[in-house]
Formats: structure tokens, sequence, C-alpha cells
């Protein structure tokens, strides 16, 4: 009978053991959604989006090839250029439309988002390009990994529209 009690304490344990452990990974930051090369990390109120930091160190450190969107929509024009040593930022406008346009290097990547009134969702184009897309009812913000550089766009105007500027970036 002793036998049968230490035994059944045991189990008991070590099941107790791996509830807490599962349990409390919950909360360890390590521990996240993978969607498109991107980890989530989901609160209460924002979403946080970081690059895939296990193969991080295979990619530039540094903007060594800048790129722009090829195909602008017409009378957009650029109002600001922002290029640092791991990022590059360009705002377009056109009366109250909206373009930002987004180049980082897979180290300096990290984005924020509200979770209130707002989706996310993946996007694969004909080409095999994975996207993740956050919508808002105002705007849609497109991101995505070209195996180089993490790029976002992000514009008040339509959902395709956005994926057509998306497609057209290259290198300068």
């Amino acid at each position: 009978f002793t036998l049968i009690c230490t035994t059944g304490r045991r189990v008991a344990c070590c099941v107790a053991a791996l509830l807490i452990l599962s349990f409390s990974s919950l909360s360890v930051k390590a521990v996240r959604e993978a969607v498109c090369d991107f980890f989530m990390n989901i609160f209460s109120d924002h979403t946080e989006i970081i690059a895939d930091s296990e193969i991080e160190n295979s990619y530039p450190h540094s903007i060594d090839e800048e790129y722009h969107i090829s195909s602008l929509p017409n009378g957009f024009k650029q109002v600001d250029y922002d290029k640092m040593e791991n990022s590059i930022i360009i705002t377009y406008f056109k009366d109250d439309d909206y373009i930002f346009f987004e180049q980082y290097t897979k180290d300096a990547y990290l984005s924020n988002y509200d979770n209130e009134q707002s989706t996310f969702e993946s996007y694969k184009d004909e080409n095999g390009q994975e996207y993740l897309v956050h919508n808002t009812d105002h705007d849609h913000t497109f991101i995505w990994d070209n195996g180089k550089y993490i790029f976002e766009i992000c514009s008040n105007l339509d959902k395709r529209s956005v994926l057509e500027l998306c497609e057209s970036t290259k290198i300068k």
C-alpha cells in the first residue's frame, strides 16, 4: 500500500509541475505566435511585432541597399525622408491621402499596434510573397520580409492599391 501511495504522489507531483510550467511559459516573452516570419506578442491593449531573432544574424545590420516604391500613384509628393543606419522612413502625401514607406534591418524592426478596432491577417500574393496585414477603419498596413529587409507600407488608400504599392517595391 505504501508503494502505491508513493507512486501516486510522484505522478501527481509530476502532473502539477508540468501544469505549472505550461501556464507560466505563457508569460515568457520567448513564447509567442509566429506569423509570416514575424513574432506577435499580444497584450491586452496592443500587439508587438518583431522579426524572427533566430535568423537575424545572417541578414544585414545596416541599410546597404535602399528600396523605393517604383509605381507611386499620380499626384503623390514626397514630404519627408529619414535615413538612419538601420532604417529608412519616407512619407508621401496627396491632399488627404498618405503613404508611409519604411525599410528596416531585421535587428532594428519592432512595431506596436493598437488592438482596439483593428484586425490582423496574413496574405500571400500570386508571387508567393507573404504579408502580415493590419487593418483599421481608416488605413491598411502591409508588413513583409523580402529575405534581407523588413518593409512596411501604411496608407489610407484601398487595400488593393496598398498591395500594388508593396508589389512595386524595388531597389533604387
